[in-house]
């Protein structure tokens, strides 16, 4: 049976998905408290938030728009592919391939 047990090879992964969700997105938004104690931008934080009303499916779609580009940009650590390209390799190689049925639910 696996380790499932995160281990310190793959939280460099984990911090780099969390960083890109940051900057790409929720760094963004005028309710951001910044990326530490110290960051200006907490100081209108809660007056934003109030002024601007981003609700909670506001956030599901942002989360969603980027967690798709993520998972569709090509990087350097999975030689250039894509997130998904890369999983599509690793299926086909383990021979479980992907099949798309194209006016069919």
């Amino acid at each position: 049976m696996r380790n499932l047990i995160p281990h310190s090879s793959t939280r460099g992964i984990v911090e780099r998905f969390f960083g890109t969700l940051e900057s790409r997105g929720f760094h963004m938004l005028p309710s951001t408290t910044g990326s530490d104690t110290k960051d200006p931008v907490r100081k209108k934080t809660e007056k934003n938030a109030i002024k601007y009303d981003v609700t909670y499916e506001q956030m599901t779609e942002l989360i969603d728009v980027l967690i798709a580009e993520y998972n569709n940009t090509p990087h350097k650590g999975v030689d250039g592919l894509s997130p998904l390209e890369c999983m599509s390799c690793k299926l086909f190689q383990a021979g479980l391939y992907i099949y798309l049925i194209h006016g069919t639910h």
